[in-house]
């Protein structure tokens, strides 16, 4: 309902809606008009119902779920938001468990996200792929040849067993891992192995 303006305490009263209208009919009003909108309310509601395209509320548990996986694989809220459109105090209010019900299209857009909406530069776990790294060099390849084949010009992963990389770097270390794994190293002299070795024990 609207607002009035204060009375004379500076109290605010609400003013009752017009006449006409299924808010007025909700609010006890049964002339014709009232009777008329609310009922032409309803016929739409029904015919809605029929067609199934109703959005009805449902519970928050599975957005929910759904965006704590996503943060954890560094999706952030404003990624979530730009691709979905909602806001994030409502996103945030879902992830917290403060908004228990949602409206279904509500659910779905959230669960259309994936873990490519993740911007390069959103921070995800290390472990994997320091796991990945330690596998190259278990397999014969050195600290500088992985850093070179990544881009670097210092022959170092300053990465390297840190506990959050980059989404970018991870998956550069993965795509990394995926074709060198595939190839057999070059065969190393023992100066290869010694640097190698020392190198794999200063990150360590």
């Amino acid at each position: 309902m609207p607002w009035a303006k204060g009375n004379y305490k500076g109290r605010a009263v609400t003013v009752p809606a017009a006449h006409g209208t299924a808010t007025r009919y909700r609010t006890g009003c049964r002339c014709d008009g009232c009777r008329r909108s609310y009922a032409a309310v309803q016929r739409d509601r029904r015919a809605r119902v029929k067609r199934n395209e109703c959005d009805w509320t449902v519970s928050a548990d599975m957005a929910r779920e759904h965006l704590i996986e996503l943060r954890e694989s560094g999706v952030g809220k404003r990624a979530v938001m730009d691709c979905t459109g909602i806001s994030d105090v409502v996103l945030m209010e879902i992830r917290n468990g403060k908004r228990q019900r949602i409206r279904q299209s509500t659910e779905e857009k959230i669960m259309r996200v994936t873990e490519d909406a993740r911007s390069g530069g959103a921070l995800v776990s290390g472990k994997p792929s320091t796991w990945l790294i330690d596998e190259l060099i278990g397999h014969g390849y050195t600290m500088a040849q992985l850093a070179t084949h990544m881009g670097y010009t210092d022959k170092r992963l300053q990465f390297y067993g840190h506990k959050y990389v980059t989404a970018t770097n991870a998956m550069r270390i993965e795509k990394m891992h995926k074709v060198l794994m595939r190839e057999k190293p070059e065969s190393e002299t023992r100066v290869d192995r010694m640097m190698r070795l020392a190198a794999h024990r200063r990150v360590a």
